[in-house]
């Protein structure tokens, strides 16, 4: 991995920190633990979250836009732009679409 894509998981080693640090805090330990343990299931489920929105930003950096044709011989000349949002089971990302330099 080189060091651009690296930064990429700055908010997702953010987000293992606070979960980190609630747990290492003093008064987590006077927490019941069930409700310590609800706490690391709803940051864990952030934590996921965040990771796979920094893959998503890594893979849509990669992505190149194609020339796409209909089996019908048309050509589709007109590419989506900006963002679009994916639900994933762990919630909302942002992926960004393939560079429309071409148009």
């Amino acid at each position: 991995m080189t060091r651009d894509y690296a930064k990429l998981f700055d908010a997702t080693r953010a987000a293992f920190a606070a979960i980190e640090a609630r747990l290492g805090a003093p008064e987590a330990v006077l927490t019941e633990f069930d409700v310590v343990t609800r706490e690391v299931d709803t940051l864990g489920e952030a934590l996921k979250r965040q990771l796979l929105q920094s893959h998503a930003t890594i893979r849509s950096g990669l992505e190149q836009r194609v020339e796409v044709t209909e089996a019908s011989g048309i050509a589709r000349t007109r590419a989506r732009r900006g963002f679009r949002q994916v639900m994933t089971r762990f919630g909302l990302i942002l992926r960004r679409c393939p560079s429309t330099s071409s148009q």
